[in-house]
């Protein structure tokens, strides 16, 4: 068969040896066995994206005397150390006859994990905290701020005379301590579900591929041509990854391009008095690429 119909150097770029990036992504994310876990996966990026509104807890008393529970390591180091930063500011406010600042956190926010709008209701009380011990204690406050070092903070608190505002500072170190912890917690658990997320995606997309190029293959079928069309279909595929405009116009110009046509299913015409020749391979391919050309998928 002439060079229209056998392209070799074409079929030596798709052979099955040489496997696309797209494959390659397949066989690692299926190997990891996607369907475990898909379902917590799902449901962590659902809680992710959720923008969600809760109370807030007007009462101090409320949440000092509420032991934490069902709360991961870091969550419950963070809600602890939050606790004592508001107990230690509630007593500067009765001592003074100041009024206690609402508070955002609540337990529920910690549950079943951290998430950025704990940080969030954290910085508010924290940063509600500090305009207290400013506004009681400008002279000896105004020589730190919430952003100096843990050292420096730790060693105003120790020469500290007020065990409130001892214990406020040294409580405002330990909450942002933990708050990084929980922070760096969440961003590894994001990139996680991310990752699960991108991975579901990709085996969707190859199931839509599969799905398609089976359609491709029962519709050849069906015109009984003689070509193998689940070679023919399969290599389409995968040059068209790497190159579709060019790879469309050999499918429906040269389909032998990808498969090449089986003149053993090739009748003689007239009863058998017409032999098969070299042209009728290509009357056929002619005959299938315009059928491509035509079909819709």
């Amino acid at each position: 068969m002439n060079n229209q119909i056998d392209n070799n150097d074409v079929l030596a770029s798709i052979s099955d040896s040489d496997v696309d990036d797209f494959e390659k992504m397949l066989s690692d994310f299926i190997n990891k066995e996607f369907d475990e876990g898909a379902e917590e996966a799902q449901e962590e990026i659902n809680e992710l994206q959720a923008e969600q509104t809760e109370p807030e807890t007007e009462n101090l008393s409320d949440l000092v005397n509420q032991a934490p529970s069902n709360l991961g390591e870091h969550e419950y180091s963070l809600f602890r150390a939050y606790k004592n930063f508001m107990y230690a500011i509630s007593m500067l406010c009765e001592d003074n006859n100041l009024e206690v600042p609402t508070l955002h956190l609540t337990e529920s926010k910690l549950q079943p994990h951290y998430k950025k709008r704990a940080g969030t209701s954290v910085s508010k009380d924290i940063l509600s905290g500090w305009e207290i011990m400013l506004k009681l204690f400008p002279n000896e406050v105004k020589t730190i701020n919430p952003n100096s070092t843990d050292d420096q903070l730790l060693d105003f608190a120790e020469k500290c005379e007020n065990e409130n505002l001892q214990l406020a500072i040294i409580s405002h170190v330990e909450t942002m301590i933990e708050l990084e912890g929980c922070e760096i917690d969440y961003e590894t658990r994001k990139l996680k579900y991310e990752r699960k997320k991108l991975e579901k995606e990709i085996y969707e997309a190859h199931q839509r591929h599969l799905e398609r190029s089976r359609r491709y293959i029962e519709a050849i079928n069906e015109k009984q041509f003689p070509i193998n069309a689940e070679k023919l279909v399969n290599n389409y595929f995968r040059l068209s990854n790497k190159d579709p405009e060019g790879s469309f116009k050999a499918l429906t110009t040269n389909p032998a391009t990808f498969a090449p046509i089986d003149f053993s299913k090739i009748k003689d015409r007239f009863f058998g008095m017409i032999k098969v020749k070299p042209q009728d391979g290509i009357r056929i391919n002619h005959k299938i690429g315009e059928f491509l050309k035509r079909l819709k998928i």
